[in-house]
């Protein structure tokens, strides 16, 4: 009975490391409305008048063009992807503004996918590796890690101006939410 069982095993076992995943084949690689991504496109149509119009630009990206023109020139090399014989990629530029236009908007990839002509993957990646292009650029500069001083003359700052006591900032426009951590939880 338990060469029966283990003759079955070893079967089962075979069996079930013979058999290949099946994927779904992909239909295409490039989306038919995404290959005229110049003719239809929101980039190629609109972005060079807003960024011309200091309003619409607050408006659409929440910062000046001259802003943007300069992050642009801190951020675009990092950016930048090379021209295979394959396709082109998206230009710096246009990466910059998809970021910017899902930071400012709080679009969602499906919906910028449509308005860039562009695959969902496509803009998580680009949104994914611009951010932390930005951040790897921008966090020395704009924000060096504190010492005790500082935080302390931030603290009292922030206390003179709000009279909130041992606040070390604010963050604007958006609820954030504090997932409780599990030594927390555990203690209570």
């Amino acid at each position: 009975m338990e060469a029966i069982c283990v003759l079955a095993l070893q079967l089962l076992l075979l069996y079930w490391l013979g058999k290949k995943r099946q994927y779904r084949r992909q239909k295409y690689w490039v989306h038919g409305i995404f290959k005229r991504r110049e003719r239809y496109g929101e980039y190629h149509h609109l972005v060079d008048k807003i960024l011309n119009d200091e309003e619409k630009c607050m408006s659409y990206l929440r910062m000046r063009p001259s802003t943007f023109r300069v992050l642009l020139e801190m951020v675009g090399p990092a950016i930048e992807k090379r021209t295979t014989n394959f396709r082109r990629p998206l230009s710096q530029r246009e990466c910059l503004v998809i970021t910017l236009r899902y930071l400012a908007a709080g679009e969602n990839p499906p919906s910028l996918s449509f308005h860039f002509c562009s695959g969902v993957t496509t803009i998580r990646e680009i949104v994914s590796e611009t951010c932390k292009a930005i951040w790897r650029i921008l966090q020395p500069k704009v924000m060096p890690k504190p010492d005790e001083l500082k935080w302390k003359k931030i603290a009292s700052d922030f206390y003179e101006r709000f009279q909130f006591p041992l606040c070390l900032g604010a963050i604007d426009g958006k609820h954030t939410y504090k997932k409780a951590q599990q030594s927390w939880i555990q203690i209570l």
